[in-house]
């Protein structure tokens, strides 16, 4: 907690906690339940997100499963969110895409800890990190274009087969001509609340910011689920 609160001084607004951690072992389970109480009672304004990995169905505790349960009533109760990872489910995907790259042969990739650890960065990259297009031309700015270019590569479906819903979304248009995002707008909201499947029972589902830069920025922030339509 001292480390924590040397880097939330460190932080002109501090806004939250992501804590990874996993629910079988007795320190991942055990220690970041007490964690975030802790978090919770010193920095009640900030929201705390929880990157948990539960452990292979197999096995690895003979404990495991009291830890993933005692540690999931914990989170329910401190968190503000959890995003939660099964061994068994990164460790099939992981091979997936190791056999779309490695040569036609009959023997299985080898799938190691370094390339499960890849696969759950990206997808948290592709959470936390907003999809951005941008231009640095002097130009006029075509914000229908660009925000094609960002909704392009937006995932339609998860790996299960489920389709994306968003419960809100937030662009963000920044350019030396403010006024001319302001002319697309309608149309570029628009097309962000279709590629983006706004829930019809948020009423206003969408937020756009703007503002003044030398270069162009359009970016798109969400927030995703799954069969919430």
């Amino acid at each position: 907690m001292e480390s924590l609160r040397k880097e939330v001084e460190r932080r002109d607004c501090y806004c939250g906690t992501v804590l990874f951690h996993s629910l079988g072992g007795g320190t991942g389970a055990g220690l970041s339940s007490r964690l975030c109480e802790a978090i919770r009672d010193e920095y009640s304004l900030g929201q705390i997100l929880s990157v948990t990995v539960a452990p292979h169905q197999a096995g690895e505790s003979p404990l495991q499963h009291y830890n993933a349960l005692l540690c999931l009533s914990w989170l329910q109760r401190h968190v503000d969110g959890v995003l939660l990872f099964q061994n068994n489910a990164v460790l099939r995907r992981t091979a997936a895409l190791l056999a779309k790259k490695a040569p036609v042969s009959d023997m299985q990739p080898q799938v190691s800890l370094s390339a499960m650890n890849t696969y759950v960065a990206s997808c948290l990259a592709g959470l936390l990190y907003p999809l951005k297009a941008f231009t640095t031309g002097r130009g006029t700015v075509f914000w229908d274009s660009l925000a094609s270019s960002v909704v392009h590569s937006l995932p339609r479906m998860s790996h299960a087969g489920q389709p994306h819903y968003s419960t809100s979304v937030l662009a963000v248009a920044r350019s030396y001509q403010e006024d001319t995002f302001l002319l697309s707008r309608d149309s570029v909201l628009r097309k962000l609340k279709q590629a983006y499947r706004c829930v019809p029972w948020n009423p206003f589902p969408l937020s756009c910011w703007t503002g003044q830069s030398p270069w162009a920025l359009f970016c798109a922030y969400c927030c995703w689920g799954y069969g919430i339509g």
